[in-house]
């Protein structure tokens, strides 16, 4: 049983060895992370064109707090007039669960 033992642990040490070298051997000394460093001001330029890019995509401030003065005007109009359907049905667009907090959240995701 020990000859069995020890001829499986001499395939599995010169396997391993052989995988070691052959992964040396094939892939380059230089990892991605050492190439980036070479040129930093690149990938500073690339993530700065990827924010511009982000930035341009997502609506702004502005637009939020239009809608969010759009809903309260009309909330308050509503509320002033009694129209408590009109009210009841842009409550939810300001106070969603009815929280005191204005439904501004997906502005800041």
């Amino acid at each position: 049983m020990r000859p069995q033992r020890f001829r499986t642990l001499a395939v599995l040490i010169v396997g391993v060895s052989l995988g070691a070298a052959v992964h040396a051997f094939l892939w380059p000394k230089t990892s991605p992370a050492m190439a980036q460093e070479s040129e930093p001001g690149s990938e500073l330029n690339r993530i700065v064109k990827e924010i511009e890019t982000i930035k341009g995509k997502l609506p702004d401030q502005a637009h939020a707090m239009q809608d969010v003065g759009y809903h309260f005007s009309n909330l308050w109009f509503a509320g002033q007039r009694r129209h408590w359907e009109l009210a009841n049905f842009y409550w939810p667009a300001l106070f969603p669960c009815g929280r005191t907090t204005p439904a501004t959240m997906w502005t800041c995701k």
